[in-house]
């Protein structure tokens, strides 16, 4: 799990996965034992989610696209099928 540290000696604040009691600011190069401020969940489930929205964000563009005459609705709707496979295989993931 990430850590968001700072340096106790130039106060830089940085995300580390590194799991050392000491570390290296990338500011100042120092070797220092940091004072953890949180733990950061970066977890694949928060990517599935982004990845899913992006993939409505998709399918609404497509749509606005298709009301301003731009696309036929046959080529929305292989698209769309598209997007929602997508959105099925990042949900599969969740669920295992």
């Amino acid at each position: 799990m990430a850590k968001k540290l700072r340096c106790i000696k130039c106060g830089h604040v940085w995300i580390s996965k590194s799991r050392a009691e000491l570390v290296t600011c990338p500011r100042c190069m120092r070797k220092i034992k940091p004072v953890i401020i949180e733990e950061v969940v970066e977890d694949s489930k928060v990517k599935i989610r982004d990845k899913v929205f992006a993939e409505i964000i998709s399918i609404k563009n497509l749509l606005k696209t298709y009301e301003e005459g731009k696309i036929h609705i046959d080529a929305l709707i292989h698209l769309i099928n598209q997007h929602l496979t997508n959105i099925e295989k990042e949900l599969e993931e969740v669920l295992r």
